[in-house]
């Protein structure tokens, strides 16, 4: 298994999500969460490419009877970018948004007000290629 098909699979089957959740638990009133994961029914599939990748966890979704490879950490996240970046063609766009995102949540900005707007505005801008930054 290789990165193509790691990125053809997430392609299809992966999803980047960005929350922006009420807490007051944070200064800004709200966390914000960056979230990698595949979904698939297939559990072997997701044990393979968690082992190649050496990352993540997989979570079983009983509602939708289905398995998750949730990647947590900023800095596994950002591997993962790298290594799919420029292989992917239906989620091209937004993989370079979440790029720039994940680089401005390593840089501390989203615990501002004013990088949270950053991450909303980088987040929800039109999907063209012309307005990524």
């Amino acid at each position: 298994m290789d990165s193509q098909y790691i990125a053809g699979f997430f392609d299809g089957e992966g999803s980047l999500i960005l929350r922006f959740k009420p807490d007051n638990r944070y200064k800004t009133g709200i966390q914000v969460g960056a979230h990698i994961n595949i979904t698939q029914k297939n559990l072997e599939v997701l044990k393979l490419i968690q082992k190649e990748l050496k990352m993540g966890k997989i979570y079983f979704h009983s509602r939708d009877q289905l398995w998750f490879l949730i990647i947590y950490k900023i800095e596994d996240k950002m591997k993962f970018v790298e290594l799919i970046k420029g292989k992917l063609f239906v989620k091209k766009n937004e993989l370079e948004r979440f790029s720039v995102i994940l680089e401005t949540m390593k840089n501390k900005e989203h615990l501002s007000k004013e990088g949270i707007e950053k991450l909303k505005m980088i987040w929800f801008a039109p999907k063209t290629e012309a307005n990524i930054p």
